[in-house]
């Protein structure tokens, strides 16, 4: 692993997780042609253990946001918080100057889920909505389910 992009945010969000939350970020990552986690020693060592090497996932994380020949240029990966941003830009979501991650990260989901709302038949509109009201129940948390006035934040 060569000078790696301290991404403090991203790195402390991770350091934060469980295994059980790394899992999913871990097998995507295995699964990609060019990744190198495979390869790195924290891995090798506590492979299952997520926890234990964080630094390298965020490594992985931070060069697949980069292109192949500058991340060799410049010797590191770009910071997650400009991948959120190009991917907030190439998604149309209008993002605020003084967004925070977090904020860029669930326009863009939701922006994803519109996109995907608009391609599904109604019972699936349905269906889907059913569904966030059931999580938003379980959660505590308020439903707003009225996806035209979402679309004004998007």
């Amino acid at each position: 692993m060569k000078n790696p992009v301290f991404d403090k945010d991203l790195t402390a969000l991770l350091k934060n997780c469980e295994n059980i939350d790394l899992d999913p970020i871990v097998e995507t990552i295995l699964g990609l042609p060019s990744q190198t986690l495979s390869r790195q020693t924290g891995y090798q060592q506590h492979a299952g253990d997520h926890r234990a090497y964080v630094d390298e996932i965020v490594y992985e994380i931070t060069s697949f946001g980069g292109h192949t020949l500058a991340n060799m240029a410049r010797g590191h990966g770009v910071a997650y918080a400009d991948m959120v941003n190009d991917v907030a830009e190439k998604l149309g979501v209008n993002a605020d100057d003084d967004d925070a991650v977090a904020t860029l990260e669930e326009k863009i989901i939701l922006r994803v889920l519109r996109l995907s709302a608009d391609s599904m038949s109604d019972d699936d509109r349905i269906a889907l909505a059913d569904l966030l009201a059931l999580e938003a129940e379980i959660s505590g948390q308020a439903l707003d389910t009225d996806v035209d006035d979402a679309d004004d934040d998007l």
